[in-house]
């Protein structure tokens, strides 16, 4: 029997009843899509939304007097000796000096090992030295005995370096020609805690042989070198060896060791304000800024001081989340503008920065996006490719990236 239902047009009644349910459906629809904004905006007014208000109370509460900082930093002639220490070029201490410290965390049990197997200063000389806090340079007999040891011939070999570039001839070279992200508290750098260490011991010996104004100098040398690293926890050791040094030079004068007119220590204010400016630089230096804060700190054509240490430190973060924060789907909270501003930054500092690592990862690849735009976001599939949730999740994880402004909230 021949089937006729291949030569059956549709009806137009079948056709009416197929609009009518469609348009019947369609309010539907819609209310479940706003049903579904809905349950997002609920869920971004709980504690996130809360979060970021007390953040931009915190900007705003502390922006007057940070702006006051970075132009000190960067023009007052009282901060000349800070930028004096900063240079921008010259002969390169990485290739040399890298291989000779001990770097942390140590690499995977997968990966050769680098730098020194063991501390310049061994850990219960290092304890002693903590223990000791502020009163560490009266540990002269300690180190005369014997009980208190260290390493510090690489002090003698800084003297012919003007800036030192960690990501040249270490673990860093590697991470940028494979393109890798390595959250930034496993990044392996040079170990702080023992560059602090050996510092100390250096000046003690230099209450021992006779010669401090020695000691004096090749300490200020590895400061030195620390500030023109462009990663923000060695700008803060090169500061906290300035304060170290400053207390060694006290001792060396009330001891009758040192003349006081043979040196000149940097001032407390200075490395203060130098501490807490670079620290909410990396802070400020966010999409959680306001875009005229942005434009106003890091928009001029001479860099903000410290501006090199700031991105490294915060931008990978931020930038992993771009895909999260930039979505175009109607009434999804998006961030586009702030990250636009953020690549207006970035392309004047990449002038003046080495920002190797960085820059590697930064550049777009062959196919189109950059390497921190392929990490992996912390929420569990699909939450992070659903339009609006993936907002909420990705403000979720900024905000619990620590903001750095303990050296205003103490004024």
């Amino acid at each position: 029997m021949e089937d006729v239902r291949e030569n059956v047009a549709p009806s137009p009644n079948s056709l009416i009843s197929l609009r009518h349910a469609l348009l019947l459906g369609a309010p539907s629809f819609i209310a479940l899509f706003f049903l579904y904004i809905l349950s997002v905006e609920l869920l971004l007014r709980g504690n996130i939304a809360t979060k970021l208000h007390e953040t931009e109370a915190i900007y705003a509460r502390h922006y007057d007097t940070f702006s006051a900082d970075l132009e000190f930093l960067n023009s007052a002639p009282a901060a000349e000796p800070l930028r004096a220490l900063m240079p921008k070029t010259g002969k390169n201490a990485g290739p040399v000096l890298n291989a000779k410290l001990y770097w942390s965390p140590a690499a995977p049990a997968d990966q050769a090992s680098f730098g020194r197997k063991t501390p310049l200063v061994p850990p219960e000389s290092r304890e002693f030295l903590l223990r000791y806090q502020d009163d560490w340079i009266k540990g002269r007999s300690f180190l005369e005995s014997g009980r208190l040891k260290g390493e510090t011939a690489v002090f003698s070999e800084l003297g012919g370096f003007e800036i030192w570039d960690i990501e040249t001839a270490s673990p860093l070279e590697a991470l940028g020609k494979k393109r890798q992200f390595v959250p930034y508290n496993f990044i392996p750098s040079p170990d702080t805690l023992d560059l602090i260490s050996a510092a100390k011991v250096r000046l003690l010996r230099g209450t021992l042989d006779g010669q401090p104004l020695e000691a004096l100098h090749e300490t200020r040398k590895l400061a030195s070198l620390l500030l023109t690293t462009e990663y923000m926890p060695l700008l803060l050791t090169g500061l906290a060896i300035l304060d170290l040094e400053r207390v060694a030079y006290r001792e060396y004068v009330d001891r009758g060791w040192l003349q006081e007119s043979k040196w000149q220590p940097l001032p407390t204010n200075l490395i203060r304000r130098a501490r807490r400016t670079w620290l909410a630089s990396s802070s400020y230096l966010s999409i959680l800024n306001l875009e005229e804060r942005l434009l106003k700190s890091f928009g001029d054509e001479k860099l903000p001081s410290g501006l090199c240490a700031a991105i490294n430190y915060r931008l990978p973060n931020e930038l992993s989340m771009r895909d999260q924060l930039t979505g175009r789907w109607p009434f999804e909270r998006t961030y586009r503008s702030q990250y636009l501003e953020l690549d207006k930054i970035i392309a004047r500092a990449l002038k003046e920065c080495r920002l190797k690592v960085f820059s590697a990862l930064y550049e777009p690849s062959f196919l189109g996006g950059s390497a921190y735009e392929a990490v992996d976001p912390s929420a569990t599939w699909p939450l992070p490719v659903l339009p609006y949730f993936r907002t909420v999740f990705a403000l979720r994880d900024m905000i619990a990236w620590p903001i750095h402004f303990d050296g205003y909230a103490r004024n």
